[in-house]
């Protein structure tokens, strides 16, 4: 799967989709909202750490969702 996702990364319009996904304010948050969940999971709060993983994911799903129509219309 790894040697596959790499393939595709050797794809102008996928290399610029991952370094579009992956800007400096994006992995600012991301990073926050890992920090969050981290702390969440640790202080035993399931449904907030739930809908903090849900929130991220939602989050990661819209950012891909806009890169993808910018592209493909």
């Amino acid at each position: 799967m790894i040697a596959e996702l790499l393939k595709r990364l050797n794809v102008s319009v996928h290399r610029l989709l991952f370094e579009s996904f992956y800007d400096e304010r994006r992995l600012w948050t991301a990073n926050a909202d890992h920090q969050n969940m981290v702390r969440l999971i640790m202080a035993g709060d399931a449904d907030g750490a739930e809908a903090a993983i849900r929130s991220h994911i939602g989050d990661g799903f819209d950012t891909l969702s806009k890169i993808e129509s910018e592209f493909y219309g």
